[in-house]
């Protein structure tokens, strides 16, 4: 039986749905800033002594600290992860308006993000997300014709499933406590040394990376994949103005979810004494983290609404369009900045200092992309990526007429 879409999306034209929704491509970019944010934290310190606040931070340290924690860890993956189910959804409307299978080409794309993922994760990143999208995103493929209601179903489902995995696998032992302890000193040592040592300790740490992930992270980004497909399916972003009431209702109980939930974990995980199990932090971050992603989502799309401040965040835009360039290219930044066959900063740059790279990382790559962009039609991996999915060189430069 043929799978039929809400008429919100099917009377698209053909041109229509090619065309990029700049509000994807915004919130994108915004990603890119809060996932960098993130892993630079991987980046300048042993993934072991993750949550760990030495007694050594200067004030600036610990307030950077608590806002990573408040405002940027696990809302962006989530970010990117809702992003990737409402792009399916674009695909499959595409294909249906040119009448043709997706399934070929979707499986193409899935192969190239495996071969930049294994890359990204082997030489630079252990904390690679585009593996984990790639095994995610065949599930996603299996119930792309369910309907919404029942992809909401799916999503909150996974959201217990996602609060009792971290339950799971946050009960401590004093013996992985001191394992943890001498793998983190192992890790400074591979890290500083060549870019072969580092690989090896990169190896090594994807094992451990793997043992835990998929019930830390999966359960939650296959809810935002679910989301995202179920939002896509109404045309969410595209008829915005219809679908604004809905934000605005649960926009108060997000708020209070995501400033009291992510406030407690921020203030509790970062204590020196232990008022709360960590499993139980990590679990309230579970259903706190999200919750802000969706105000921020929210805060886009208002100031989106507004012509006085819109154009603040088209900057942004170009950024989005060239996103797996820019995760990659962080990778390769970072890298050399911390590993010893680079600058060798690694273990001796504390949060704000990492918070200053940070900014400074984004803002040139945010610079660098809107000149990219006046140039070429799409990134570089991008273009890669794009013309393996089609099995056909796709053009490269604009060439755009003047008026």
């Amino acid at each position: 039986m043929a799978t039929t879409y809400p008429t919100t999306i099917t009377k698209k034209t053909a041109s229509s749905a090619k065309e990029r929704l700049d509000v994807i491509d915004i919130l994108r970019g915004f990603a890119l800033f809060g996932i960098l944010m993130v892993n630079i934290t991987f980046f300048a310190n042993p993934i072991y002594e993750f949550g760990n606040t030495p007694t050594t931070y200067t004030l600036a340290d610990r307030f950077v600290t608590w806002l990573f924690t408040f405002g940027f860890e696990a809302k962006f993956y989530v970010l990117f992860s809702f992003l990737f189910g409402y792009g399916l959804a674009i695909q499959l409307v595409s294909a249906a308006a040119r009448g043709d299978s997706l399934g070929p080409r979707y499986a193409r794309r899935l192969i190239g993000l495996l071969f930049f993922g294994i890359l990204h994760a082997v030489f630079f990143f252990v904390g690679d997300i585009l593996v984990s999208y790639v095994l995610l995103g065949i599930v996603l493929w299996m119930v792309r014709d369910w309907e919404t209601r029942r992809l909401m179903w799916m999503a909150c489902t996974l959201m217990g499933v996602a609060v009792l995995g971290r339950i799971i696998l946050l009960l401590p032992s004093p013996e992985a406590m001191n394992q943890t302890m001498q793998m983190a000193e192992q890790a400074r040592q591979n890290y500083l040394g060549t870019f072969a040592q580092a690989t090896r300790q990169r190896i090594q740490d994807l094992e451990i990376f793997y043992l835990f992930t998929p019930l830390f992270n999966w359960p939650t980004a296959l809810a935002m994949f679910a989301l995202g497909l179920a939002a896509g399916k109404i045309g969410f972003f595209e008829n915005l103005a219809q679908h604004l009431p809905t934000m605005r209702y649960w926009l108060p109980w997000a708020f209070a979810l995501g400033i009291i939930g992510n406030g407690t974990y921020a203030s509790l995980s970062n204590s020196q004494e232990a008022l709360l199990p960590a499993a139980a932090l990590m679990a309230l971050e579970a259903l706190a983290a999200p919750a802000l992603t969706f105000c921020y989502v929210f805060a886009i799309v208002w100031i989106m609404q507004h012509p006085r401040f819109g154009s603040w965040l088209n900057p942004l835009r170009a950024a989005g369009r060239m996103s797996l360039t820019n995760y990659l290219g962080q990778a390769i930044i970072c890298s050399f900045l911390f590993n010893g066959w680079g600058l060798g900063w690694y273990g001796s740059v504390g949060p704000f200092g990492c918070f200053l790279i940070v900014v400074i990382i984004f803002a040139a790559q945010v610079w660098l992309s809107n000149w990219w962009m006046q140039h070429f039609r799409y990134g570089p991996d991008e273009w890669l990526l794009r013309s393996w999915t089609h099995l056909q060189w796709q053009p490269f430069r604009n060439h755009r007429v003047e008026a």
